[in-house]
């Protein structure tokens, strides 16, 4: 495998002025050429690296070594793309495309059943926070992907670097939640240590956080630190708020469905219900997130992050 690194100068020459449209992260003056998959950073073609494998050219990013994807086809596809709710349906059948369901039935035996069985020993919890990273690594590509347009599920996350790969997405979540729920967590606190007050303050922040978190959960899917700016992104939500709120109404309808079918289940299946929850978790989590990416790929511009 070849590496090349395209040099670059204050102004390349190989790189026109900027008319119009998105503009090269390092050289403002002329146009982006190629986007990130993974940071979204926009370049032009001085600003980029190309790699060969087998013969194959590959243009990769400069700053996370991703793939790089040609803005022009970016723009093409946003000619042809549906509306959020045109698109929407198709989230339920989404982990059923391409690697989908081997990744499935994959996933279920490793988090259920090898996982499950070694839970009891320190081996086993060890080995349970990093499954739960990659796992989470997996649903943020899944976000990251239908943020581009994807139609299928590729197959699972590279894994080259425990931090980056395993333990970053399990801290970005881990934040995300926080700052999330963090003020309804302090108000129950309060409410606990000093005023009973408190706990009537709680309801309304959790409220706040609840409608906070699906948004701030897609910009930290999408590799960016948004999550930690409550104007960008309740800003955000005031600019999808119709396709914002009818994701938010699948999550609540799809989190009461699973919760009572899981009580049918514990009472009917005690033993099976639980197998069986475990996996249809697994599937909701999916669509999810796709739900998720599709909400930014149908609403970049209003959103306008990177």
């Amino acid at each position: 495998m070849a590496t090349a690194s395209i040099p670059r100068a204050g102004t390349p020459s190989g790189a026109r002025k900027r008319p119009t449209g998105s503009v090269c992260k390092r050289h403002r003056d002329c146009d982006g050429v190629w986007r990130c998959v993974r940071c979204h950073g926009v370049f032009c073609v001085n600003c980029i690296k190309v790699r060969e494998i087998r013969g194959t050219r590959f243009e990769v990013c400069e700053d996370c070594g991703d793939r790089l994807e040609n803005i022009a086809v970016e723009r093409a596809d946003l000619a042809r793309r549906g509306s959020f709710f045109e698109l929407l349906p198709g989230a339920f059948l989404y982990p059923f495309t391409g690697a989908g369901v081997a990744m499935l039935v994959l996933g279920f035996f490793f988090f259920f059943g090898f996982l499950k069985v070694l839970s009891f020993t320190l081996m086993g919890k060890t080995l349970g926070i990093f499954g739960a990273g990659y796992f989470i690594a997996w649903l943020f590509k899944i976000t990251s992907e239908s943020a581009l347009g994807k139609q299928e599920i590729s197959g699972w996350p590279d894994f080259t670097d425990i931090f980056s790969d395993i333990i970053d997405p399990l801290k970005c979540t881990l934040v995300t939640t926080l700052v999330s729920f963090g003020p309804a967590i302090v108000c129950l606190l309060l409410g606990v240590l000093t005023q009973p007050l408190f706990f009537i303050l709680a309801i309304p922040a959790g409220l706040a956080g609840a409608i906070y978190y699906p948004m701030a959960l897609l910009a930290t899917a999408l590799n960016t630190r948004l999550a930690l700016c409550p104007g960008v992104i309740f800003g955000s939500i005031t600019r999808t708020l119709g396709p914002y709120a009818a994701a938010c109404f699948v999550f609540v309808l799809s989190g009461v469905a699973f919760s009572l079918g899981m009580l049918v289940l514990d009472v009917m299946l005690p033993i099976l219900g639980s197998v069986l929850g475990f996996g249809i978790s697994m599937y909701l989590s999916v669509v999810e997130m796709r739900i998720l990416g599709l909400l930014y790929y149908t609403n970049k511009e209003r959103l306008d992050w990177f």
